[in-house]
């Protein structure tokens, strides 16, 4: 039931899309009823580059603008009470002025953890 998700812009302050060749990872963060999971971690870092990453503290989803095209890391980060899969992690390459939104779902304490994959679509 891990699944990536994309990120609104109620997330992060960096939403604001500058140039055409701009890209957006969106992240939605769902816990195993379906519901939003709440406020949890997210980083996005480039990973063919030296740059920083961008981290912010998402409140079931939101946004990331990223310079353009290349390949990036996106991690959650699960808040205390929520459990991880191995897959709250994922890699994407982006292309000028691609959208994506990546679905993610995290377990409640006493819940079976299913690994599966987090899922990314066009957006």
């Amino acid at each position: 039931m891990a699944s990536a998700l994309l990120l609104s812009a109620s997330a992060c302050a960096a939403t604001d899309q500058t140039s055409p060749e701009s890209a957006l990872i969106a992240v939605r963060l769902r816990n195993d009823a379906g519901a939003s999971a709440g406020r949890n971690r997210v980083i996005v870092t480039p990973t063919n580059t030296n740059t920083d990453g961008q981290e912010a503290s998402v409140d079931g989803s939101g946004e990331f603008t990223v310079s353009g095209a290349g390949t990036y890391l996106v991690r959650v980060i699960p808040r205390a009470g929520l459990l991880a899969s191995a897959q709250l992690r994922v890699t994407v390459f982006l292309t000028p002025g691609e959208r994506v939104r990546i679905d993610f779902t995290l377990y409640r304490e006493g819940k079976n953890i299913e690994d599966q994959p987090a899922i990314v679509t066009p957006w």
